[in-house]
């Protein structure tokens, strides 16, 4: 029996799990080992809490509690001479003896009685109390020989009373098993094991894959090396996901593991990328941190005094019910010279008597052209080729033996038998010489050494005994796939290029990539423009940047400043009136329509009037009333007129093939202008003066389609636009004009695997969300315009340039921003 198990410190109980129910005790076979391994807990505040301590000592035991022997009897040596008939040893006292007759048997010590004087013995609740007349001194006592049954002990316990020496003798049965040897031990920590070598035949090639395991009583943290790379620290709660980002690092330039999760505490790591198809060395496992180890010990319930008490086992269930006690003793927490004994468990176990014991054994007939039993998946045929010849070997030996019976079970008597000194050249023995040889049957033989040969020690001799092998023939025969090694692998590699190959070729033709392999396979150009928000007019004649939009150039096209609008925040929303108005009290709230029909709003500020629809939102800043958008459940609504998509680029894994990146860039220049003077500076302090945040959003999308009634064609429903966008970032505009610039790269890997990074200002972050397959769309909005607080008239132009617009050059169309490809 093994088991692990929690020690309330503070209930005095025993439980499996920190917080479950008592621990059930199983009926345990006399003769087995019990194996604990024990942690402490204490209840802190109501809670059970593991708590670690020092240990001292451990002692367990299983037995009768306090009993008397049945049988049998006992001397004793009275002094510390050594003993001598007649006259330091006591005569045979009986299991059971009355008071007279242990005054008897010490009284008829002459050694005793002179020393000490004559001796008077009351019996008291089982146990002898022994006075001298004359002692001054304890009595010296042992046991010098023992034939009670059960086996017990004879405790003499000396005691000082009143000026007197008393004796106390007490028969106990002794333990049936004890020990005090125990270990911390820990648990096995994670391991990695090859599943498959990687390796390559001509251009096919198989990957690499190593099995991590963790150990479910795994309880510290480790990371995995390789080479002088580690990865972060992981646990045993830690899945697939978080095991591969923790060895990204490990991985070669342009390679990449792939974890997947196939069974419970188990992980399977594939090198891919380019550490496909090579042999890899072991990833290393190293524990960082970890608890103590359990205190462990075991009980063997194979002892003399176990299988005495078990002959008073019920005859029909074989069953015997002993107390069994652990006791350990602790450091105390504060002063550690103090020890606390405590007993732990204190139970009563039920013990059955073993139904197989060592001499059992069988003679096994076995059929030599029957498959053998499925000790691993390899598949067996009737017509593969047997090698080698059925042979038994074993050492004999046991300092007292001349004579060994050896069951070989190999169902033959055409044996040939070998039998030598088993040491480094040991010497081969020879017939009749040495020894001699009887064949008892197809299954066993007797050796007997010759005589006046002295019995050899444990080990000391090897006898080897080789079978008559089955009579060979040539068959024609076969093999299975999985009995060709990496055949199974090579064939997949080819099934897979040639279903790649089948889906390429509809039509039967092969396609090739035209051109310069490592140019672009595909590419978009991006829209190029100059926008002004809000108005309705336009600017002519050659803009190289924003600074060619100068106050004097507004006012000579008569580009008036349009009112910009703010955010607003509330927490509660209040129907809009039909007929909407320009009373103050509508200032700084948020209405929604709530009616089944559009309701029409005023325009004004450089924008035409609008119909807000059933459910949209709408508000007034006190000059003019917009549209509201809101993300979710926040309390900010943001003006509509502002939220401005740019783009939006589909891609199919046509054109993302495996092996491609995908790689989107693209910049613009943006500001707040004005018409209303000619000096920015002079602009500051109007009421009119205000600076904006804006929000750009890069999302990607997939692709759907409706599927009823079935069964529908080829047709485009929607694009359901992924919550976790690609990338997010907050901007200021201001009267100063700036260059934003931003994108990512979407990889998809040999293994087809997509990877995503973000790229902002030049910069490049991974681990962006990432489209689920090589079929996706990538969207560009502006969102969350917002206005500075407390300006009371808002206005202003503003102006956006690109999407070409690059920080390198003072002209647009900078290299590859505006762009999209696939190389």
């Amino acid at each position: 029996m093994q088991a692990l198990l929690y020690c309330n410190l503070s209930t005095r109980t025993v439980s499996e799990q920190l917080t479950g129910s008592a621990f059930t005790w199983p009926k345990v076979v006399a003769g087995d080992h019990l194996t604990l391994s024990l942690r402490f807990a204490e209840k802190i505040d109501g809670q059970a809490i593991e708590v670690s301590r020092v240990l001292r000592r451990l002692r367990a035991s299983v037995g009768r509690l306090d009993a008397r022997p049945e049988q049998g009897g006992y001397r004793l040596k009275l002094g510390n001479e050594v003993a001598e008939e007649g006259v330091n040893l006591t005569s045979a006292i009986p299991w059971d003896a009355s008071a007279a007759q242990m005054a008897e048997a010490f009284n008829g010590v002459p050694v005793l009685v002179s020393a000490y004087g004559n001796a008077t013995v009351e019996l008291v609740d089982a146990s002898y109390l022994v006075r001298f007349a004359n002692a001054t001194a304890a009595v010296p006592m042992t046991v010098a020989e023992n034939s009670l049954l059960p086996i017990s002990f004879v405790r003499v316990i000396p005691v000082l009373f009143d000026g007197k020496w008393v004796h106390e003798l007490r028969l106990i049965q002794a333990g049936a098993a004890f020990t005090t040897t125990y270990d911390r031990v820990v648990p096995p920590a994670p391991a990695i094991t090859a599943l498959q070598n990687g390796g390559e035949d001509g251009e096919i090639r198989w990957n690499e894959i190593q099995r991590l395991h963790v150990p479910p009583e795994f309880r510290g943290t480790y990371q995995l090396r390789r080479g002088f790379k580690k990865s972060g620290l992981l646990s045993r709660e830690d899945g697939a996901e978080e095991i591969a980002a923790a060895i990204e690092a490990l991985a070669d330039e342009d390679g990449e593991f792939v974890v997947t999760n196939p069974a419970s505490n188990t992980a399977h790591i594939e090198f891919a990328g380019s550490m496909e198809g090579t042999n890899q060395a072991l990833i290393e496992v190293s524990v960082f941190d970890a608890p103590e180890g359990d205190v462990t010990f075991t009980l063997s319930l194979n002892t003399p005094e176990l299988r005495s008490l078990m002959r008073e086992a019920d005859p029909k269930t074989g069953e015997l019910k002993l107390p069994f006690e652990v006791e350990v003793t602790f450091e105390d927490e504060f002063t550690p010279e103090v020890l606390h004994p405590l007993a732990v468990i204190r139970t009563e176990l039920t013990l059955v008597n073993e139904l197989i014991w060592e001499e059992l054994a069988t003679a096994q007939n076995i059929d030599w052209l029957r498959p053998p039993l499925p000790k691993d998946y390899i598949p067996f045929t009737l017509d593969q080729i047997a090698t080698g010849i059925p042979y038994y070997h074993t050492a004999l030996g046991n300092g007292s033996a001349t004579a060994f019976v050896i069951d070989h079970n190999l169902n033959t008597e055409a044996v040939h038998v070998a039998l030598r000194e088993n040491s480094p050249g040991g010497r081969l023995l020879a017939i009749p010489d040495d020894y001699g040889l009887a064949i008892e049957g197809a299954n066993s033989v007797t050796i007997t050494l010759a005589s006046g040969t002295a019995p050899p020690a444990a080990g000391a001799l090897a006898v080897a005994i080789l079978g008559g092998s089955p009579v060979a023939a040539f068959n024609i025969h076969g093999h299975t796939i999985a009995q060709i090694e990496n055949l199974q692998l090579i064939l997949d590699q080819l099934g897979a290029a040639v279903s790649d190959l089948q889906s390429l070729v509809p039509q039967g033709r092969l396609t090739t990539e035209a051109g310069d392999p490592s140019g672009p396979i595909a590419q978009w150009t991006l829209p190029v423009f100059l926008d002004l928000y809000p108005t309705r007019q336009t600017v002519t004649g050659e803009i190289q940047t924003l600074a060619d939009i100068t106050p004097a150039r507004l006012a000579a096209l008569d580009i008036r400043d349009g009112g910009l609008l703010p955010a607003v925040h509330a927490a509660t929303v209040e129907p809009l009136p039909v007929l909407v108005d320009f009373n103050a009290s509508f200032k700084g709230k948020v209405y929604q329509n709530q009616t089944s029909a559009a309701i029409r709003i005023p325009g004004g500020k450089g924008r035409r009037s609008m119909d807000v629809q059933p459910g949209e939102w709408a508000s007034f800043d006190g000059r003019v009333w917009y549209k509201v958008q809101r993300f979710g459940t926040e309390t900010s609504f943001y003006p509509a007129d502002f939220n401005r998509e740019r783009f939006t680029i589909a891609v199919n894994d046509k054109q993302l093939r495996l092996k491609k990146v995908f790689e989107l860039k693209f910049g613009f220049e943006c500001a707040i202008l004005t018409n209303r003077l000619t000096s920015q500076a002079e602009f500051a302090n109007s009421i009119f003066n205000t600076e904006a945040q804006w929000q750009l959003v890069l999302e990607w999308g997939e692709f759907s389609q409706e599927n009823t009634p079935a069964i529908t064609g080829s047709n485009f429903k929607d694009i359901n636009w992924n919550p976790s966008p690609i990338l997010t970032h907050r901007f200021f505009v201001t009267h100063t004009a700036a260059v934003h610039t931003f994108g990512c790269r979407i990889s998809r890997s040999a293994a087809n695997v997509l990877t995503c990074s973000r790229l902002l200002y030049g910069g490049e972050e991974g681990g962006a969300s990432c489209p689920a397959s090589a079929n996706f769309a990538i969207r560009a909005r502006l969102l969350r315009f917002d206005t500075r607080d407390n300006v009371s008239d808002p206005r202003g132009l503003v102006a956006l340039l690109g999407l070409n617009r690059d920080i390198v050059s003072n002209e647009s169309g900078g290299g590859e921003l505006g762009t999209a490809s696939i190389r």
